[in-house]
């Protein structure tokens, strides 16, 4: 965990809420609704910092849904690659999928990097929030916005997708400064890079805390709020407490 001694601005996620808050100077920001992870795929809590904004950002394709997601659909369709567009790598040089015999590749010993392209499509959506963690987790924008109208939201591989993450990322920015030094880009300037639609990693000048947690049980200004224990951790904590 990174230690933050009182952050002027920092992101707050509650993981059985689905939702993130980006606090400023003292004051809420903004609310976001969120997906995070399955059960079998669970988000982790963590304390971190976001350095920097990707527009139109690449996706390294982890290696556990390479090999047992996407190496059935090539083993049925050497073109899904293609049509998704992802590329595929062996020690930094591009293979063509086509030539592959890819009922001899097997799920234990896939020796391929696959790497999602940027586009509208991209799994990562057109823009990701990038923070250092063990867990190669951040938050992003996502093409499937309908599951942000869902009350249960856990469906990714452990990321968290953002609803209006294009809103977020211009609170960001018009809030980065150290003292009067503010960063050279701004809200609108997030507009005209996303015009450009091309991969761009804007800095921040002032790293934002963001601190992922896991409460079941909130209250507002009147009242105690009950979360769905979505991945069980409630039962561990009372278990610990009944012993």
């Amino acid at each position: 965990r990174v230690k933050v001694k009182d952050p002027e601005k920092f992101i707050r996620i509650n993981l059985p809420e689905y939702r993130l808050r980006y606090y400023a100077h003292d004051s809420l920001k903004s609310v976001h609704n969120i997906v995070i992870g399955k059960t079998e795929n669970q988000t982790p809590e963590l304390s971190s910092n976001i350095r920097n904004i990707v527009v139109f950002p690449f996706w390294k394709v982890p290696y556990s849904i390479a090999s047992k997601e996407i190496l059935p659909d090539l083993k049925r369709n050497s073109g899904y690659l293609e049509k998704h567009n992802y590329k595929l790598f062996r020690n930094k040089t591009e293979i063509d999928a086509h030539q592959v015999n890819w009922k001899k590749i097997k799920e234990n010993t896939f020796p391929y990097t696959i790497i999602q392209q940027p586009g509208t499509n991209n799994s990562l959506g057109i823009i990701k929030f990038e923070f250092f963690n063990d867990f190669s987790v951040y938050v992003h924008d996502t093409p499937s916005k309908g599951l942000f109208g869902t009350d249960v939201r856990s469906y990714s591989h452990g990321c968290m997708r953002c609803q209006n993450p294009i809103d977020l990322g211009k609170m960001i920015l018009d809030y980065d400064s150290i003292g009067k030094k503010r960063n050279d880009l701004t809200g609108d300037s997030l507009d005209s890079l996303l015009l450009l639609k091309e991969n761009y990693v804007i800095r921040l000048r002032s790293q934002v805390p963001i601190f992922i947690e896991y409460s079941s049980v909130t209250a507002d200004a009147d009242r105690i709020i009950f979360w769905l224990d979505i991945y069980k951790r409630d039962e561990e904590y009372l278990k610990f407490l009944k012993n």
